[in-house]
């Protein structure tokens, strides 16, 4: 895992923050991490999001975006000899205040090998967890199935704190939960998942 603080240039974050946090951007409701994880009942665990681009659907949602997104994401990666072969998929999710902290389900992203970028948009409160246990594919049983067997035994392997142009690079098997925020008026986070050479 790797962890950098002020991973964009000052300029394209700056760019990149004005965007998102910006009035007009659009943010659809809905977004559940899991069906069983009672976000049907708890509609702090309802979330929003945009996708910015999706290579499963072969479309960039927000091209000039990803273009900012794209390149400043290929010289972190190349500073920190990761090496990217394909962004398959970049996402901006955001939580708004809970009337408490709620972890979400423990999942991953995708069932096959990839790693996963974690760009935090603002600072708030509501840690990420990244748990040491990671979801290994071909064992004829999805990452969710097995998620609800293990999810009594995961530990957790870092807690991170959103922090504005912080990254975070892990292998996107680890399971990994988000935390609603209590203090800040929302957490923004971009997802970005993407294959190694």
């Amino acid at each position: 895992m790797i962890i950098i603080d002020n991973a964009f240039s000052e300029s394209i974050f700056k760019k990149i923050q004005e965007e998102i946090l910006g009035f007009g951007f659009d943010w659809h409701y809905g977004r559940r991490v899991n069906e069983d994880d009672g976000s049907n009942e708890n509609s702090f665990l309802i979330g929003w999001v945009h996708t910015v681009a999706d290579s499963g659907l072969e479309q960039k949602f927000t091209p000039e975006l990803y273009s900012l997104i794209e390149s400043e994401l290929s010289k972190v990666l190349a500073n920190n000899n990761e090496p990217c072969v394909e962004i398959g998929r970049v996402r901006i999710i955001c939580n708004t205040t809970a009337d408490k902290s709620y972890i979400t389900q423990p999942h991953v992203d995708f069932d096959n090998t990839h790693q996963t970028v974690l760009l935090y948009i603002n600072d708030a409160d509501g840690d990420t967890i990244i748990y040491n246990e990671k979801f290994k594919p071909g064992l004829g049983i999805g990452s969710v199935q097995l998620c609800k067997s293990i999810k009594h035994k995961l530990t957790v392997k870092a807690e991170i704190t959103p922090k504005a142009n912080r990254l975070v690079i892990f292998n996107g098997l680890h399971y990994h939960s988000g935390t609603t925020p209590t203090e800040s008026d929302r957490r923004v986070v971009m997802n970005i998942n993407y294959k190694q050479k």
